[in-house]
């Protein structure tokens, strides 16, 4: 391995890079700074200001990026863009950039094109939609074919996904296609043999997320339920993502049996978790990953969630959890959880998603892209 090598990787520009962060593409991309440079990679991330990192912060002095209401969409394409700029601007004063891994849906791919810059490992994080428009992509897919860029999924079903939208194989580019499950810190998530009263449910407060759902689990079977709601704010005065979701569907129904402990960072989510009798993950979107699930059973504690996108690429049905294809049978699971070993829970992440191997995996692309 060339220990040497200047690694480049990129963030989106909405939330912090941090152990502590509330969204995953954030999480993982501090967790992959991490193993690299354990590596020996001389990393630089480029990412908001307030970022917590691993090798060097790029920032580009953003730091707050928020939306007017209505305009979301808006703001992330031109957030991006001003990532773009950032990057671009690095790239010119650092000549000996051997690689970017980018985590910023294609941000990178299209940067390095125009600077004639290094080669790309493009990491495939969110849906399609949210990267390269198809027909801007195709104006690429000729200069790839003179490149070594890449393309890194985080589950199996979003390779399949991309292939699909970009039309990778019909242009002869199936093979830039990789997986490379997403990792944790699982040392930060340690094991926990006790049982708790309570179900948790963890994750953004909005309707897709369905906590909700949740809380009718919670009702059905009587049990205790936690919500601990982390918040992406993208308009102005926002507390929620959905604020009005969040007070029509959740703040009547909390009571004894339902409490809102808001947003936890690290030390309090682990603690949570490895209190809780289950992990209850009744997200209704097609998730791409989903740390939740994993960071539950690396503590011991079996997740629960529908089944359909990442979770049936980590959750093993009736081992470590259950998989589930109706609220009622989600039910069922609920009255079932005692049945789950804790302990393969724990081995099951720590063999399948550390950090380290995820990190190991990413190096081995660098040094074949190099």
């Amino acid at each position: 391995m060339t220990l040497s090598k200047k690694v480049l990787l990129v963030s989106p520009p909405f939330i912090p890079v941090s152990k502590d962060s509330v969204a995953g593409i954030e999480q993982v991309t501090y967790s992959l700074g991490k193993s690299l440079v354990e590596q020996g990679y001389d990393v630089y991330t480029v990412a908001r200001e307030d970022s917590e990192v691993y090798g060097k912060l790029i920032s580009g002095g953003f730091s707050d990026l928020k939306a007017f209401p209505g305009a979301e969409f808006e703001h992330f394409h031109q957030s991006m863009a001003y990532v773009a700029f950032v990057l671009r601007d690095f790239l010119r004063n650092n000549g000996d950039v051997g690689v970017i891994v980018d985590r910023c849906q294609g941000v990178s791919l299209l940067t390095s094109h125009e600077e004639n810059g290094p080669p790309v490992i493009c990491g495939l994080d969110m849906e399609p939609k949210y990267f390269l428009h198809p027909k801007l992509f195709d104006v690429f897919k000729e200069k790839l074919r003179e490149r070594d860029d890449s393309f890194v999924a985080v589950a199996e079903h979003v390779a399949k996904d991309y292939l699909e939208a970009l039309k990778l194989k019909e242009a002869n580019l199936g093979e830039r296609m990789n997986v490379v499950h997403n990792g944790i810190i699982t040392d930060n998530f340690p094991f926990s043999a006790g049982l708790g009263d309570s179900l948790l449910y963890l994750g953004r407060i909005r309707e897709g997320k369905a906590p909700h759902l949740a809380i009718k689990v919670a009702h059905e079977t009587g049990m205790p339920l936690v919500l601990a709601g982390g918040d992406v704010p993208l308009s102005e005065g926002s507390q929620y993502e959905d604020r009005e979701y969040f007070e029509r569907e959740i703040q009547p129904l909390l009571d004894s049996q339902i409490t809102f402990v808001g947003p936890v960072g690290l030390e309090e989510k682990v603690k949570l978790m490895q209190e809780s009798r289950a992990v209850v993950f009744p997200s209704l979107e097609r998730e791409t990953f989903g740390l939740v699930p994993v960071e539950s059973m690396a503590c011991g504690t079996p997740a629960i969630a529908f089944n359909r996108g990442g979770p049936r690429e980590t959750i093993v049905d009736g081992k470590t959890g259950f998989l589930v294809d109706s609220f009622e049978e989600m039910v069922g699971a609920v009255n079932k959880v005692d049945e789950i070993d804790r302990e393969r829970c724990h081995s099951h992440v720590r063999e399948n998603f550390d950090y380290r191997l995820m990190g190991r995996r990413y190096g081995d692309l660098i040094e074949q892209t190099s």
